[in-house]
């Protein structure tokens, strides 16, 4: 069931940028993530580099090789979730923001998922195992591993630019013209805010909290755009 909601998600990110952009952007897109999100995986696995050592349990089937189909699409969602919320959220709360900006905010929401989901995949579900001392870093996470995903999703979010060209994301940010703009922040905060749970229902309190800290601004800074934008009559951007 892990593994269908994941791939389901995943596929869900695929078809809303099908739905925005062309299907080949969207489809390449995909491709770059998965691809991308398979060579480091598969790489840190077999050498522990860059996350650290961790090898994946046979709770996450089936494989590619030695990675779970389903971290594959969990790249999928979160990187494309985490940039389109992360521009919405800017071209609301901050339409000066720069592309730089909006890459950095992006990449920050992608750290904070995981900083979500390792607690509650390695402790309470044991969909990987990290190796070493499980009294160090954080929850037993290396904290290379926080610094392999910022390094990691900040080049998914500029490849993912990059492919699809984004002609709709007018800098200075503006109200977003996209359509069923609601669902990459959906996606986004479903996931966050399902971690925070089950990590306050499992006490790991730090992780609830960041997922609190995290996801409830985001909320908030949602729900004042949608309030200025319903008065608003957006320009078509082409």
């Amino acid at each position: 069931m892990a593994t269908a909601m994941l791939v389901d998600v995943g596929i869900a990110a695929l078809l809303w940028l099908v739905v925005n952009y062309d299907f080949k952007k969207a489809v390449l897109s995909a491709i770059a993530l998965l691809g991308l999100g398979f060579a480091v995986e598969t790489l840190g696995e077999t050498t522990g580099f860059p996350f650290g050592s961790y090898v994946y349990t046979a709770a996450l089937y089936p494989k590619l090789w030695s990675v779970p189909i389903a971290i594959l699409f969990a790249w999928l969602m979160i990187i494309v979730s985490s940039y389109f919320t992360a521009r919405l959220i800017l071209s609301w709360a901050k339409p000066g923001a720069n592309i730089h900006t909006l890459v950095i905010f992006s990449t920050l929401l992608t750290v904070s998922s995981d900083l979500l989901m390792e607690p509650v995949a390695f402790h309470v579900h044991s969909y990987w195992l990290w190796i070493g001392d499980q009294n160090s870093g954080y929850y037993g996470v290396p904290l290379s591993n926080f610094i392999a995903w910022t390094v990691i999703s900040y080049i998914m979010v500029w490849v993912l630019i990059y492919i699809i060209k984004d002609k709709k994301t007018v800098f200075p940010l503006e109200i977003s013209p996209l359509r069923y703009h609601f669902v990459p922040p959906m996606l986004y905060l479903m996931n966050l805010m399902m971690f925070a749970s089950l990590n306050i229902s499992n006490q790991f309190y730090l992780a609830g909290v960041i997922g609190i800290v995290v996801g409830v601004p985001c909320v908030f800074l949602l729900l004042r755009g949608v309030a200025l934008r319903l008065p608003l009559k957006p320009r078509n951007i082409t």
